[in-house]
């Protein structure tokens, strides 16, 4: 049996690329790591990791410290917040807002 080509978009494939995926399990990871007391969904976890993308210094690679800033970046495109602040206090407001649009 033939194994079938893995198909990375625009002409790109197995036979002449590779590719290095990242999933929600390393967000959710992190979170873990860093003691962040948030429950991303898994829809939110992909937002953050194409903030990370975005983001990517190519020379340093996608690292726990990159998805940290990107979940920190996120938490404070959801709560509307511009200036710099606490990442404590950032998850309380993250999770307080989160409350008030569930309730």
């Amino acid at each position: 049996m033939k194994k079938s080509k893995l198909n990375y978009g625009n002409g790109f494939d197995d036979s002449n690329s590779i590719a290095i995926v990242w999933s929600i399990a390393e967000v959710k990871m992190v979170i873990e790591m860093f003691d962040m007391e948030i429950d991303l969904k898994d829809s939110e976890c992909v937002e953050v990791l194409k903030i990370a993308q975005v983001n990517l210094d190519m020379s340093l690679g996608m690292t726990p410290t990159e998805i940290f800033e990107a979940i920190v970046e996120y938490m404070k495109r959801y709560c509307f917040i511009k200036e710099p602040t606490d990442v404590s206090d950032l998850i309380d407001k993250f999770n307080d807002s989160r409350l008030e649009t569930v309730q």
